[in-house]
């Protein structure tokens, strides 16, 4: 995925969250990091301390990422790439598009510091939980997820939408149904 069309989703993403009724849907109390096995860092939140929605695992670090989740996402994975800044329309202070290889997280500020709203995978180069990647056909996502709650396509690309707890996974799909790129978002 290009700059210009990662700009663009992003555009449209914050637009989005920006036509919602302007209400806090963030969780206000997030847990901090939590140390797990072997040194991994899990972001969970005080809300839903058994989180049952969709999260992305990193392997390496070895970082649990929760849409809602309160995240300082440079000391868990570093520098990144590309670092971009734009007024928020929900929240005081700015929202920040972090780019890394082949992933794209887009937090939002809160009260208790930055919120992860969005959490998109551009290539092959991680998998989600359920083992799903950039290049996975559609029909290996629909074994690992099940029917989607809803679906846009056209004759050269596909839309499919999983909701589970207060997230939503959302797989576009090129024109022979292989899966271009997946985005974790927080519903509130």
């Amino acid at each position: 995925m290009n700059k210009l069309t990662a700009a663009l989703l992003l555009s449209a993403m914050l637009l989005c969250a920006c036509a919602q009724d302007g209400t806090d849907d963030v969780p206000a109390d997030t847990a901090g990091d939590t140390t797990a096995e072997a040194g991994e860092t899990v972001l969970d939140t005080a809300v839903e301390p058994e989180f049952s929605g969709y999260a992305l695992t990193l392997t390496k670090p070895a970082v649990r990422l929760i849409p809602g989740a309160t995240a300082d996402i440079e000391s868990l994975l570093g520098k990144p790439t590309e670092k971009l800044e734009a007024p928020s329309c929900i929240h005081e202070g700015n929202d920040i598009v972090y780019y890394y290889d082949g992933l794209e997280i887009v937090t939002s500020p809160g009260k208790n510091g930055s919120t992860v709203i969005s959490l998109t995978l551009t290539s092959d180069a991680h998998k989600t939980e359920e083992g799903i990647a950039v290049g996975s056909s559609l029909a290996d996502a629909t074994a690992a997820y099940g029917a989607h709650d809803s679906k846009k396509s056209s004759p050269d690309f596909g839309r499919y939408v999983f909701l589970k707890s207060t997230t939503s996974l959302t797989l576009l799909t090129d024109a022979d149904n292989i899966v271009t790129s997946i985005s974790y978002t927080h519903e509130g």
